[in-house]
């Protein structure tokens, strides 16, 4: 399986992007959502089963005043 290249994207230019369905309807959701925090996840991809994504910790980003 090829991985692409690394590069930077803006949030908007990943819509464009092909990505594999996990990434785009599992992982980016979960960007948009915590996108101010540390998340830490666990995942299950075994390919005989769906993929379960379970949040360990959430860590919000520190208010600066």
């Amino acid at each position: 399986m090829s991985e692409g290249h690394f590069a930077f994207f803006s949030r908007a230019a990943i819509d464009a992007i092909d990505l594999p369905p996990p990434d785009r309807n599992a992982l980016w959701p979960l960007f948009d959502q915590y996108r101010d925090s540390f998340v830490a996840l666990r995942a299950n991809c075994h390919p005989d089963n769906p993929l379960q994504l379970d949040i360990e910790q959430v860590t919000p980003s520190p208010t600066i005043s």
